[in-house]
C-alpha cells in the first residue's frame, strides 16, 4: 500500500472516531453514565464543544470522500469492486443524511414530519450497516 493509501486510512479512522465520540456527545450520555466524571474527559458533557468538534470532524470527511473521488476520476487507475461500492453506498447515506440533519436545524427551515423522520432513518439505516456489515468486507 502506498504511503497516500495509509495516511488515508489514517485520517478516516481519526475522524471516524471523534464522528463517533462527538456524536454521543450531541445526547447527554456521557453526563448520564457519568463518563464525563472520569478526569479529563469533562470536555464529553459539553454539548456545544461536541457539536462544533462533530461538525469539524464532518467536514473533514466529507473533504476526505470528495478527494478520493476526485483522485479517483483523474488517475482513472483501478477498479471499485463489490465491497468497494458497498461502502460508497453507505458512507453516501452517512453525508446525505448528516447534510439534511444541519440543514434541518438551521434557523427559519421547517421539514415536515415525514421528511424528519426519513432523514433519521437515512442516517440510522447507515450507522447500522456500517457497524454491522460494511466491516466484514475488510
Amino acid at each position: 500500500m502506498k504511503t497516500t493509501g495509509k495516511l488515508r486510512k489514517y485520517i478516516y479512522g481519526i475522524t471516524f472516531f471523534f464522528l463517533v465520540l462527538t456524536g454521543f456527545g450531541q445526547m447527554p450520555v456521557y453526563k448520564r453514565y457519568y463518563i464525563s466524571d472520569i478526569p479529563g474527559l469533562d470536555w464529553l458533557s459539553q454539548f456545544y464543544l461536541t457539536h462544533v468538534m462533530h461538525y469539524i470532524a464532518s467536514a473533514v470527511l466529507i473533504a476526505l470522500a470528495v478527494y478520493i473521488f476526485i483522485s479517483f476520476l483523474f488517475r482513472g487507475s483501478g477498479r471499485i469492486t463489490g465491497s468497494g461500492y458497498f461502502k460508497i453506498f453507505i458512507l453516501a447515506g452517512l453525508i446525505v443524511s448528516g447534510v439534511l440533519l444541519v440543514i434541518r436545524n438551521l434557523p427559519g427551515v421547517f421539514f415536515d414530519q415525514r421528511s424528519r423522520q426519513c432523514a433519521k432513518i437515512l442516517r440510522f439505516a447507515s450507522h447500522y450497516l456500517d457497524w454491522k456489515v460494511a466491516r466484514k468486507f475488510e
